[in-house]
């Protein structure tokens, strides 16, 4: 493991017999013993096992899952891949643009949003989240308070606490289930702005 000349750090290292990647920036690590750790292990690194194949790896500092990537342009932010998008403890890595961000994009494979994955994006009007989502984590979508149209899939399972908290400006959601939504999914506490929007059932936008 090693840290570049701004302090960051960029590289692997073994803990428990498991090899990790990992790129961060100084405040989300710390020396133990003489040992460098991950203050948040989750937020920042990708796992493998000894028995992984590395020979084909680059480093990728954009990564937001164990197979998810993300890619900002032009106020756009795709989140491609496959499997459960992190939870972050504080900061998400697009956090300083979070007010920049108009369009969030998320692939079919995507299985879950993690907590405060896409909270305080205040420029965000819609989005969709895709078939195959079971759980919109708590804070996911918190003081995304430009969010008007929101399209939730049939598979979704459980909306956590807060997960829209203070986005007081959403209007319309559209449900793909045939069910009432908070009869089909579990929705924690703290949505209001949510259970007070217009909800269709059976229907997308």
């Amino acid at each position: 493991t090693c840290l570049d000349q701004d302090g960051k750090l960029d590289g692997f290292y073994m803990e428990q017999g498991k090899l990790y990647y990992a790129y961060a920036e100084p405040e989300y690590y710390q020396m133990e013993d003489g040992q460098l750790k991950a203050k948040y292990p989750n937020y920042f690194t990708y796992r493998y096992s000894n028995s992984h194949d590395l020979s084909g790896y680059r480093y990728r500092k954009n990564l937001c899952g164990n197979q998810l990537t993300w890619e900002l342009t032009d106020g756009v932010l795709r989140i491609s891949g496959s499997g459960a998008v992190w939870n972050y403890p504080e900061e998400s890595p697009w956090w300083e643009e979070r007010n920049t961000i108009r369009a969030i994009l998320i692939d079919k494979g995507v299985t879950r949003i993690g907590k405060r994955a896409f909270s305080g994006c205040t420029a965000l009007t819609s989005v969709s989240i895709p078939e195959g989502v079971t759980e919109i984590s708590s804070s996911g979508f918190s003081f995304c308070s430009g969010l008007k149209y929101l399209q939730l899939p049939r598979s979704l399972a459980e909306i956590g606490n807060s997960a829209f908290a203070s986005c007081n400006n959403l209007k319309e959601v559209y449900y793909a289930g045939n069910t009432a939504l908070q009869t089909a999914v579990k929705i924690g506490t703290r949505n209001d702005a949510l259970t007070r929007a217009a909800i269709t059932n059976n229907s997308t936008f």
